[in-house]
């Protein structure tokens, strides 16, 4: 009965090594992909940051050509 029981939690045990293996490798996927979207995400914001600026800098100048035609024409 000992062996049998020994066998048995020695099997187990390396059945939980596998499986826990295969969980840290799929933990390691997620990670590696939760980085690309963290990145891709800031690379965007980068982008929205560039056309608001531009928005900022242009509008001014509308603004002005807007009121030169309005009151001065």
């Amino acid at each position: 009965m000992n062996d049998s029981m020994r066998t048995f939690l020695v099997n187990n045990l390396n059945e939980i090594g596998k499986m826990t293996q295969e969980y840290v490798v799929e933990l390691e996927k997620l990670k590696i992909e939760a980085r690309n979207r963290f990145a891709s995400y800031y690379g965007r914001k980068k982008i929205f940051d560039i056309l608001f600026i531009i928005n900022l800098i242009i509008t001014p100048f509308l603004f002005g050509l807007l009121a030169y035609i309005t009151f001065l024409k």
